[in-house]
């Protein structure tokens, strides 16, 4: 397919005047399994006359919000626009461009209704990035993740650990690691290599290996651990000495003072995430995590 078709139809897509499955049968005839595929193959790296509208990013958003373009349909595109912006440089301007590339990764994200069920938090989410798309203004990226997970009535976890081998090819021993994320599932379960891109809730770090961070790394999450102790006394605080921060992505990584971070740290971290974000259900590698976070509606 000429290159000329490909970016006509790269433009539409761009500026919300058609959506992937218009596209879709275009790659597949040209033998891609998707637009984005197709993109990187026939168009160059830079594509300044070409920019990701934000007026287009709020129309879907509101139109996905009023129930005229369905959940799956804001997702696929806002996937396909976030995979062509990771191949292409795309437009002039690198702060607009920054902005609407993580624009699109929270969309993708909130309008995945297999991961989260509970909506209404997913729904604020989405109405504040169509806002921040209109005033053409940045997203408070820390601000929305806490948004997204609070209130969940259910999520299914899995951890996530770095395969590290040692000098004979071995896989390190997990009681050795300094971290891992955890990532959110559709239904219970571990997590597989085999899955589609995963979401991380939130990291789980030793304080040693904190410490060593560059200061830059996480902010602090003022407040948070005070509210939760004010609502769960109980919770077992001391034991780990948990301290909360957020890197500089938005994700919440969990500090524990623990020498490696094993099964009992992670499933510590679990239910602290849950208290924190007030979630009614949780699953850590698919087995069920007792939590004090009470049950809240949708």
């Amino acid at each position: 397919m000429e290159s000329k078709n490909v970016q006509f139809w790269l433009g539409r897509l761009l500026s919300g005047a058609c959506l992937p499955r218009d596209v879709l049968p275009l790659a597949r005839e040209a033998g891609f399994p998707s637009f984005a595929e197709l993109c990187s193959a026939a168009l160059p790296e830079r594509l300044p006359r070409l920019r990701i509208e934000p007026e287009a990013i709020a129309s879907h958003v509101e139109r996905a919000l009023a129930g005229e373009l369905s959940l799956a349909e804001l997702r696929a595109w806002a996937d396909e626009l976030h995979a062509i912006a990771f191949r292409h440089v795309i437009g002039k301007n690198r702060a607009e461009r920054r902005r609407a590339v993580e624009a699109l990764a929270v969309i993708a994200t909130a309008a995945d209704a297999e991961l989260f069920k509970t909506r209404a938090p997913c729904a604020a989410v989405l109405e504040a990035v169509a806002r921040a798309a209109r005033g053409h203004a940045p997203l408070a990226i820390a601000e929305l993740s806490a948004t997204l997970f609070t209130g969940q009535e259910e999520l299914h976890l899995a951890a996530r650990r770095p395969l590290l081998l040692d000098a004979s090819g071995d896989e390190s021993d997990p009681a050795e690691l300094s971290w891992a994320d955890v990532v959110v599932r559709p239904a219970p379960g571990r997590a597989s290599p085999q899955e589609r891109s995963a979401v991380v809730a939130f990291a789980v770090v030793t304080e040693q290996a904190a410490s060593g961070d560059d200061p830059a790394h996480g902010a602090p999450v003022p407040g948070a651990l005070a509210e939760a102790r004010r609502r769960a006394p109980n919770f077992a605080f001391a034991r780990f000495r948990p301290r909360l921060r957020r890197d500089v992505d938005g994700v919440l990584e969990i500090v524990l003072r623990t020498p490696a971070i094993d099964g009992e740290s992670l499933l510590y971290a679990a239910k602290l995430f849950a208290l924190v974000h007030r979630i009614g259900r949780v699953t850590l590698d698919g087995e069920r995590v007792a939590v004090l976070a009470p049950l809240r509606s949708s």
